[in-house]
């Protein structure tokens, strides 16, 4: 083995609710290759040390003899420590495990700038279920935008270069349907009053905590998000998940400016996390009924944005992210094209 396939990657992707700890080697090819257990879990940085050590000892015994560290990380990075935005009593402090583990590289970023790593990796090709518009992948700009705990959002150039944002941290902008338009001040009221939301940000609404906030709205009653989509699907009230998917265009239309000019060579959109993974037909498919019948809310608002912009109509394709292990992949992308170049340097 040469130099760089006795190199070990140990990728990390730690999210608002869940954590993924896994190895990989580098291929003759030069791509990662995963060949250890995937260490995963409820998001818990008090742990991550002992997995990265686990990894690490299973990595040795794949004949690795040195090792690089590549996390995504949702929350705030200070320098070597990271502050998790849910989780407020827990610190993870890179530099200490970076000396106990051996480690001889390592780099920290965003939790979606490693998303958009992910999404280029042949096993999440693979996964993608094309939702509207062209269903293949094209040449061209992305946005990547993720419901999950909080939001996250990224914008890939078309030549590559990835763009990190703090679209969660964006405040919402107005809603554009008449029907949320009417009840868009009391829904303002409510967080205001009942959640001390002041200026509500896109993660207030298109996330998990944007679940229990409108259920709380419609139905009076605060649930954790799971149990709000089982009220929502034994109730039929599918009105959170119509103006969620109203709030994730429009979340859409927020990030593409970041793309620059390169916006006009928008080509594809990437949606992941889990509340849109595990919510896909309420909030792709949810409707809303007008004078000419029922319409879904996200495919129609997409397409009214795409109008706006005449170059965008019709060739953007929209992707559902299904493998949840992007971000891992994403991390390990990251390791083999970013850290393990500059080792022998």
């Amino acid at each position: 083995m040469n130099e760089i396939n006795k190199t070990g990657i140990i990728a990390a992707d730690i999210g608002g609710t869940n954590f993924r700890v896994a190895g990989s080697i580098i291929s003759e090819e030069g791509s990662p290759v995963r060949v250890t257990t995937v260490f995963e879990g409820a998001t818990n940085l008090n742990i991550i040390e002992t997995l990265v050590a686990c990894c690490r000892e299973e990595l040795s015994a794949q004949g690795c003899e040195r090792f690089v560290l590549s996390i995504g990380t949702a929350g705030v990075i200070d320098g070597t420590l990271i502050h998790h935005p849910e989780f407020p009593d827990q610190r993870l402090d890179l530099y200490g495990l970076v000396n106990q583990a051996g480690i001889k590289s390592w780099a920290i970023r965003n939790d979606f700038e490693m998303e958009a790593w992910g999404v280029r990796d042949p096993n999440v090709v693979d996964s993608l279920m094309p939702f509207h518009g062209p269903d293949k992948v094209q040449v061209g700009a992305s946005l990547v935008v993720g419901p999950g705990t909080g939001l996250g959002g990224a914008c890939i150039r078309p030549g590559g270069e990835i763009l990190r944002t703090e679209l969660g941290n964006t405040p919402v902008a107005s809603p554009r349907t008449p029907d949320l338009q009417k009840i868009w001040p009391d829904i303002l009221r409510h967080l205001r009053e009942r959640f001390g939301v002041e200026c509500p940000r896109y993660e207030d609404i298109v996330a998990g905590r944007g679940l229990t906030y409108l259920w709380s709205f419609f139905a009076g009653e605060e649930l954790e998000p799971e149990e709000v989509v089982k009220k929502i699907l034994q109730s039929a009230n599918y009105e959170p998940f119509s103006i969620m998917a109203e709030m994730l265009v429009l979340a859409c239309h927020n990030l593409a400016p970041v793309l620059g000019d390169d916006w006009r060579n928008l080509r594809n959109v990437f949606i992941s996390g889990g509340v849109a993974r595990k919510n896909v037909n309420p909030l792709f498919h949810a409707r809303v009924y007008g004078q000419d019948g029922p319409t879904q809310v996200f495919a129609s608002m997409f397409d009214q944005w795409s109008v706006l912009r005449a170059e965008l109509a019709g060739n953007v394709g929209v992707f559902l992210v299904q493998n949840e292990h992007c971000g891992l992949y994403g991390a390990a992308q990251y390791a083999v094209t970013m850290i393990v170049p500059l080792l022998d340097r």
